[in-house]
């Protein structure tokens, strides 16, 4: 049986940084912040179950990350640049022109950053008026 793990971090609004889950639990009402995050002045971003596979690092929501797939008939990788989303009931990447729904296993993904830290990376990436998924 596959188990699961609830995990969030918080864009808080006011202080322009990024809360950890522990400090949701311990240091704000957690059960206020996953009710209403927007009267708390938190952005929640959940975690995918997916971590990248240089540094292990988790993805969630929100964030930008750079794919790569590589394949023994391909020379050279697909790239695609985008932003983490929960989209038909699973994680997609959105580069702003396609909604790409990926199997994450087959992919090398470096996260960029988010879109809260990240503003103008992310508008640049949402705003893109053609397919930004290079071959």
């Amino acid at each position: 049986m596959t188990e699961y793990k609830v995990d969030f971090i918080a864009w808080n609004r006011n202080k322009k940084k990024i809360i950890s889950f522990k400090d949701l639990v311990y240091f704000y009402n957690l059960k206020n912040v996953l009710i209403r995050p927007d009267m708390c002045e938190m952005d929640l971003m959940t975690y995918t179950g997916y971590t990248t596979l240089e540094d292990n690092q988790k993805i969630y929501s929100d964030f930008i990350v750079l794919c790569r797939h590589y394949t023994s008939t391909e020379k050279s990788p697909k790239i695609i640049m985008g932003v983490v989303e929960f989209n038909d009931c699973r994680y997609v990447i959105n580069d702003g022109f396609i909604t790409h729904h990926i199997i994450w296993s087959d992919w090398d993904i470096e996260v960029l950053g988010n879109k809260y830290e990240n503003p103008e990376m992310y508008e640049k990436i949402i705003n893109e008026e053609e397919d930004i998924t290079w071959y």
